[in-house]
């Protein structure tokens, strides 16, 4: 059963991004904590910052139980949802994201995940990889300052 299940977001000033994540199966041993925090988190940036510059988020969990047919299926149900359709879409999973490595590309949809790139995937031309180091480090600058 998901933990939170938000309705279509009705206002501009909402975002909507689906939660695919893995209550059942075998890894939802890892999984479940993983759903539960990452909803906490959308809500917490809703409740405390009013959203991100304004804009709250709005996100539907669907399970894919880790499996790569069930997190296509999650991925194509929810990718239009919204006022503007997904944000992004985090796979959670080595199949689905190499799944969805040529459908997102289509939809216009930002697919994050931190599967190594290997040389065979770097020659396909829809895959742009956008490295976040600079920003973690800013954070644990920041965090270490305080």
């Amino acid at each position: 059963m998901p933990l939170a299940v938000v309705g279509e977001a009705a206002a501009q000033n909402e975002q909507f991004i689906p939660s695919l994540v893995y209550r059942t199966g075998a890894y939802a041993p890892n999984g479940i904590p993983f759903a539960n925090g990452l909803a906490d988190y959308y809500k917490l940036v809703n409740e405390r910052d009013g959203g991100i510059n304004g804009v709250k988020i709005v996100f539907e969990e669907c399970d894919t139980g880790y499996a790569t047919d069930r997190g296509v299926e999650c991925y194509e149900r929810l990718k239009g949802k919204g006022p503007t359709g997904a944000a992004y879409v985090i796979p959670l999973s080595t199949g689905i994201t190499f799944a969805l490595t040529e459908k997102a590309p289509i939809d216009k949809l930002i697919i994050t995940t931190t599967i190594p790139l290997t040389a065979e995937r770097a020659k396909c031309q829809k895959i742009v990889v956008l490295s976040v180091a600079r920003l973690l480090g800013q954070a644990i600058r920041s965090i270490h300052e305080e």
